[in-house]
């Protein structure tokens, strides 16, 4: 696939996500969060976003570095501990109306060797019960 035909393909993957699997509407505000690696798709994103009529759109990056370090370096209980900042964000974003748009895929980079299953399984844990 080159690259013309990956844009294409991206863009209709994100018209897809946007109109049947998130299905915003009109004005309706948008909040995606999606993978660092995910930039250009995350472009596909917004603009599909605003050609379906949203009101604004919001996206922010995980950066798998960060989560690597977190894994290594935070205090165990730190990485049991469910991030309350982000869940309520996130449930003040709802409670507003927004449309919440998450993809997350475990990128190999974040699953580092000399982290420990245990801080690794406490990490993504609390994470996605911060998101859920």
């Amino acid at each position: 696939m080159n690259v013309e035909e990956k844009k294409v393909w991206m863009k209709e993957f994100a018209d897809l996500i946007i109109r049947f699997g998130v299905n915003l509407q009109h004005s309706q505000n948008l909040v995606f969060i999606l993978p660092h690696e995910a930039r250009e798709f995350g472009l596909r994103v917004v603009e599909s976003a605003y050609e379906a009529g949203s009101g604004h759109v919001t996206g922010t990056y995980v950066e798998h570095d960060i989560s690597r370090m977190m894994q290594k370096k935070a205090p165990m209980e730190t990485l049991k501990r469910k991030n309350n900042a982000i869940e309520q964000a996130l449930g003040r974003l709802i409670d507003d109306g927004a449309a919440i748009l998450f993809l997350y895929g475990a990128h190999p980079e974040a699953m580092y060797a000399d982290t420990s299953e245990q801080r690794k399984a406490a990490f993504f844990q609390s994470y996605m019960q911060a998101i859920t």
